[in-house]
């Protein structure tokens, strides 16, 4: 199995981020675009194994993600000339545990000793979702940190992020600023509120990750004449791997390009830590 070098963890724990090349096969990136190309369809059409449920007669439990594919439908999705792909914003937040190809490439022993590279001694994973920036209507997702949602104190959370088509500055890549993971605290957590919907709750106190070895020369990082921080573009090919820790602060930007950008990804923490009752994702059997 690939294991992470000296060299790639030493640059993991300075900048909180770190792209790994061609770690997916091309015949294992077809298999997972046709899932995620058949899902489209399914969901555009109304196929088998699609169910349509109104945000309005939302019940706790009702639909919830944990482990389903729950589609979040893009403003076009309902317009008569929308290709099946321009239908989703994303799916989630068990594709791991329903879509067959996405739990072979998830649950594989390769990500396990990616994670102990890491330092994780029970690598657990939270979620999983396929995040579609299709052609001309992908929205923006703003700056963000994953260990909001994938909360545990101490910070664990690390994001394993794939890139299932080629991603560039056209058609929305990731954008990461290094070093923030260690000056960005988390300072709120994704809770589910009375009726199981998602609500962000201030914490009493920010929490800091504690990142051991960091060497002295670990970049600082950047911000503009306003104070707001300075983004990295991460142009990648299909293949390729992201790990982002999860104070890392992170962001990417609209589709408004002719080519789609489909990625998934999945969030992992350490097993022995706390996992709250009220966290909006909740553990899920199988």
């Amino acid at each position: 199995p690939f294991v992470l070098d000296d060299e790639q963890v030493q640059f993991w724990k300075d900048d909180g981020y770190l792209v790994v090349p061609e770690m997916l096969p091309k015949n294992k990136i077809a298999e997972l675009l046709q899932c995620v190309h058949e899902s489209a369809e399914a969901i555009a059409t109304g196929g088998p194994g699609a169910k349509r449920q109104e945000f309005s007669k939302w019940e706790k439990g009702c639909v919830n993600p944990n482990g389903r594919v729950i589609a979040a439908l893009t403003e076009r999705a309902f317009q008569s000339n929308t290709r099946p792909l321009q239908h989703i914003q994303r799916l989630g937040c068990g594709v791991h545990r329903v879509l067959p190809p996405f739990r072979r490439a998830i649950m594989s022993a390769q990500h396990t000793e990616i994670a102990k590279s890491l330092g994780y001694t029970d690598p657990r994973v939270v979620q999983s979702l396929v995040v579609v920036k299709a052609a001309e209507v992908g929205r923006r997702v703003v700056p963000h940190q994953d260990g909001c949602t994938s909360f545990t104190d101490p910070p664990s959370c690390t994001t394993f992020w794939y890139a299932l088509e080629d991603a560039d500055a056209n058609n929305g890549c990731l954008a990461v600023v290094p070093g923030s993971h260690r000056v960005a605290p988390i300072i709120r957590r994704c809770r589910g509120d009375e009726k199981g919907m998602p609500e962000f709750e201030a914490l009493k106190e920010p929490i800091f990750a504690d990142i051991h070895g960091v060497s002295a020369d670990a970049p600082t990082p950047e911000k503009n004449d306003k104070g707001d921080f300075v983004y990295k573009e991460l142009e990648v090919e299909a293949g390729t791997l992201v790990l982002m820790h999860g104070n890392l602060m992170h962001t990417s930007a609209a589709n408004r390009s002719e080519k789609s950008r489909v990625a998934f990804n999945f969030g992992v923490v350490e097993g022995g830590l706390e996992w709250k009752e009220d966290n909006y994702l909740q553990p899920y059997e199988g």
